[in-house]
């Protein structure tokens, strides 16, 4: 299935195979900035500063997470956790498990990154590390393990 988000406040499901509609997920307030689809879970992110998680199946929206500050502008999730970089500089690291289970109470939040001083435009991760590149001209990695810098990068990058 296919997931489609610009500017606009809703998530248009497609089907692939058919290139049929085949549902609306409408929840945030303001405009989508990303999302990312995966075993029958979207997460998206939004200029309302919000994270969403969605049941793509149903269309239900199951856990809205905040903590940002401004724009979420890049998320990425694995079956663990979710990491979502924001205009406001920092990175978030979120419980997946946790937002899950309709019962849970707990702070989702696992931790919060504030070395970048600008807009956090991309990031990836594993299950070692985060790598993140921001408007204030750095790439970081931070060791899932301590959650401190493993290294910046702040000269241009070339190749041969």
């Amino acid at each position: 299935m296919g997931e489609k988000a610009a500017t606009s406040e809703v998530i248009n499901r497609l089907d692939t195979t058919t290139c049929e509609f085949v549902r609306t997920l409408l929840g945030h307030k303001r405009g989508i900035a990303c999302l990312q689809y995966r075993d029958k879970i979207v997460v998206s992110g939004s200029s309302d500063n919000t994270i969403r998680i969605w049941d793509i199946e149903c269309g239900a929206c199951l856990r809205i997470l905040e903590g940002h500050d401004e724009l979420v502008r890049c998320i990425r999730f694995d079956s663990k956790r979710i990491v979502s970089g924001a205009y406001d500089g920092k990175i978030k690291v979120w419980d997946l498990v946790a937002a899950l289970d309709p019962r849970s109470q707990s702070s989702l939040c696992i931790c919060t990154l504030t070395e970048h001083t600008g807009r956090v435009f991309r990031l990836q991760f594993d299950e070692f590390q985060i790598v993140s590149s921001s408007h204030d001209d750095t790439i970081l990695c931070f060791n899932f393990l301590n959650d401190t810098p493993i290294t910046d990068h702040t000269t241009a990058i070339t190749t041969s």
